[in-house]
């Protein structure tokens, strides 16, 4: 099976040019400081996606000699993070592990924010790769762990999914084959951030999870599936492999051997560096089997030098044992007893490095098992979480709700409030008004009655009557007129007035204690809005007695505003 963080040697590198967004990127970025960092970050990162290695060098480079002159931590990080990637992705898997160690132990260094935590990942995530390309799985495993953790945090979708295929992969390592493709078609389905890399990789895994269970069919339909999604030589050369592996399997040798010389074919015309040992181990087993034994030999000894030169181990084992039964089929038994020697000691090496990682393998089991169980923890815990979020918004609404409708209520009663005031009011106002009337009237009447006795009066004092018997008659009569005359008018005007304005004349002597009483009564008629005309008739005085009396009251007043009128003065009281 393949993880994602696996590179391989580019393709049509050669015809890739810059896309002309990134170009702009580094000309408007330009000068040695930290935006030439992020942009150069950005194009190296998308030349790794498109697998233009080779094209990616110069810009590793320019960062480099930029963290020699920047002296900052994150750049060094970043620069060993992609020394080492570029080493991955060509298969030096060592150096590539020495350059990303050096990455973690600068990371460990830095202040913890987005940026600096993505870095992180990233090399979190390509350590997890050197590791499982050294068959380290419990490191692996751990790796993948901290990286899936700082992603918590970050939430990235992408990142996720190539988190999530990795740990996946894990559950392949351990031979659950049935779980890995559940998961692996669970991933599918649920995600919309795949990308085709992604679907390659996944596709690829499932048909290897098929072959391992024997269920071939399924194997070969999503290696087919895997052809569809091929990005490059090394995508091509596992998907044929694996087709070629599936027909020997099937026992369709001849489509077996159409197979992997496609693919041989395929690694000559690219000039990649590939190694072609598995290869050529399936294509002489594909060929022992159709009893051409000659031909499967010379391809199976080649198979083996490749091998044994690249180090690979479990590549030589098994072309070796091709290589046993090709020999006893031509009956070269000497030859074959001598192969099956070294074939046996290769294969107590290879047991003995499995014995040593077995238990590694079991502990592996168990802390799996145990980190399932606290992400299922952690799911829980999550769903407790969203439920509290959840009750708390609700609650939320329904208090602000109950507030709205509290403070509707309350808008509503104070409106109410302020029309019952305004109505009394105006009750008031009409009422004052009201009295206000009555009152001038009343002693406008008052006035004009003893007016009318006073003249009655005077005119009878004048009469002389000729005996003495009339004029006691006479006399009579003006006393009784005289009994009939009003002398309080003056007085019940005051005891009214104050009832309407009760402290007016208090408030007005507080200030102007001077007043006279005369002058007090000539402001309550003011205040009254009663006219100069009224005001003479009620006093038996001229208008211009009423205008004089007016003026020295103005000025007793010290109303020096000629615009200011007695009645808006006198409103104030």
């Amino acid at each position: 099976m393949v993880i994602l963080t696996v590179g391989s040697m580019p393709a049509q590198e050669d015809r890739f040019e810059l896309p002309d967004s990134l170009a702009l990127l580094l000309q408007e970025n330009d000068k040695a400081d930290m935006n030439r960092v992020e942009a150069l970050d950005i194009v190296t990162n998308a030349l790794f996606d498109q697998r233009q290695f080779t094209k990616a060098q110069p810009y590793i480079n320019e960062l480099t000699e930029l963290s020699s002159i920047l002296n900052d931590n994150y750049l060094n990080a970043l620069c060993d993070y992609y020394r080492g990637r570029l080493l991955f992705c060509t298969s030096k898997y060592k150096e590539s592990l020495a350059y990303l160690l050096k990455a973690e132990k600068t990371y460990d260094l830095l202040r913890k924010n987005e940026k600096t935590l993505r870095l992180g990942m990233r090399i979190y995530n390509l350590l997890a790769g050197c590791y499982v390309q050294s068959r380290m799985f419990p490191e692996y495993y751990q790796y993948i762990r901290n990286a899936m953790e700082i992603n918590k945090g970050l939430k990235d979708k992408r990142a996720d999914n190539i988190l999530k295929l990795n740990y996946i992969y894990s559950i392949g390592v351990l031979e659950d084959f049935s779980e890995a493709i559940s998961l692996y078609k669970d991933l599918l389905t649920e995600s919309t951030f795949i990308s085709n890399k992604a679907k390659y990789t996944i596709f690829n895994n499932i048909a290897e999870c098929y072959y391992q269970l024997h269920t071939y069919d399924s194997a070969f339909m999503y290696y087919d599936s895997t052809a569809l999604t091929t990005s490059s030589v090394q995508d091509v050369i596992r998907v044929l492999n694996g087709k070629a592996k599936v027909c020997n399997a099937t026992g369709k040798y001849r489509e077996a051997i159409h197979h992997a010389e496609k693919c041989l074919d395929t690694l000559r015309l690219d000039g990649s560096e590939e190694p072609k040992s598995h290869t050529l181990n399936i294509l002489a087993y594909a060929y022992h089997k159709l009893s051409e034994n000659d031909t499967a030999l010379v391809i199976v000894d080649k198979g083996i030098a490749i091998a044994r030169e690249d180090s690979f181990l479990w590549d030589e084992k098994e072309g070796m044992s091709v290589k046993n039964d090709i020999l006893y089929d031509l009956g070269r038994y000497r030859e074959a007893v001598e192969n099956l020697k070294l074939t046996n000691m290769l294969d107590d090496s290879l047991k003995e490095t499995a014995k040593m990682n077995l238990f590694e393998q079991l502990h592996l089991q168990y802390r799996f098992k145990e980190a399932e169980a606290q992400l299922e923890h952690e799911r829980e815990m999550d769903k407790m979480t969203q439920v509290k979020k959840r009750l708390t918004l609700y609650l939320a609404i329904v208090i602000l709700a109950i507030l709205i409708v509290i403070v509707l209520l309350l808008l509503k009663r104070k409106n109410i409030l302020l029309r019952a005031r305004k109505i009394k009011s105006d009750m008031l106002a009409d009422e004052l008004d009201k009295k206000r009337r009555e009152l001038t009237s009343n002693l406008l009447v008052q006035t004009e009655k003893n007016n009318a006795l006073k003249g009655i009066i005077e005119d009878l004092s004048k009469v002389n009557g000729k005996d003495e018997l009339s004029r006691k008659v006479l006399l009579s009569s003006v006393k009784r007129l005289r009994q009939h005359l009003d002398n309080n008018t003056f007085k019940e005007f005051d005891c009214h007035f104050v009832e309407v304005h009760p402290k007016f004349y208090d408030n007005l002597l507080s200030d102007f204690p001077e007043l006279t009483r005369n002058e007090l009564r000539l402001c309550a008629y003011i205040k009254m809005k009663l006219s100069s005309k009224e005001i003479a008739t009620i006093n038996n005085i001229t208008v211009n007695g009423v205008i004089m009396a007016r003026k020295r009251l103005r000025k007793k007043l010290k109303i020096n505003d000629t615009d200011k009128t007695f009645t808006a003065f006198l409103a104030r009281y």
